[in-house]
């Protein structure tokens, strides 16, 4: 990575999260893990929106969430918000 190199000083991102359909393969976790310790995406089609982004971000009013907090939070928002749309969602 030019941009983890180029604007992180060579550090990983925490997590790379993709708010779009069927991105959750094995080739893109394969690409992506040498920049993010995190990845989180959908296998299927995401069956509305995306991701809540109000209560996937709730846990920074408070401050910075640790990584696998953050990621836990947003797997259980998915969870929450699509579960009530679609029994067989992928995440």
């Amino acid at each position: 990575g030019y941009i983890c190199d180029t604007y992180r000083n060579g550090k990983k991102f925490d997590v790379i999260a993709c708010d779009a359909c069927l991105m959750g393969s094995v080739e893109m976790a394969y690409t992506l893990q040498p920049y993010a310790d995190y990845y989180v995406a959908s296998e299927e089609t995401i069956p509305g929106q995306g991701f809540p982004y109000d209560a996937v971000l709730t846990p920074f009013v408070d401050g910075s969430p640790e990584p696998v907090d953050f990621v836990a939070n947003l797997v259980t928002v998915y969870a929450e918000n699509y579960s009530k749309i679609k029994t067989d969602y992928t995440i």
